[in-house]
């Protein structure tokens, strides 16, 4: 009984910590699984925007 007292304080806390580092973990998750489409969604743009106007340059150059 003595050592539960004195152990359970320990474990509170480590239990605590634990749950605290997994809910860190999972919001980290959440967070770079919204960032990440994002991210992809405005490369592509800039990408489709760099090939636009690529394009466009070479239509007018061959134009000109």
């Amino acid at each position: 009984m003595v050592t539960f007292f004195i152990v359970s304080p320990y474990v509170l806390k480590y239990l605590l910590l634990y749950n605290l580092y997994q809910n860190i973990k999972q919001n980290i998750f959440n967070i770079t699984h919204f960032i990440s489409p994002l991210k992809a969604f405005f490369f592509c743009n800039k990408v489709t925007h760099k090939a636009l106007k690529f394009t466009y340059n070479a239509k007018n150059y061959l134009k000109g």
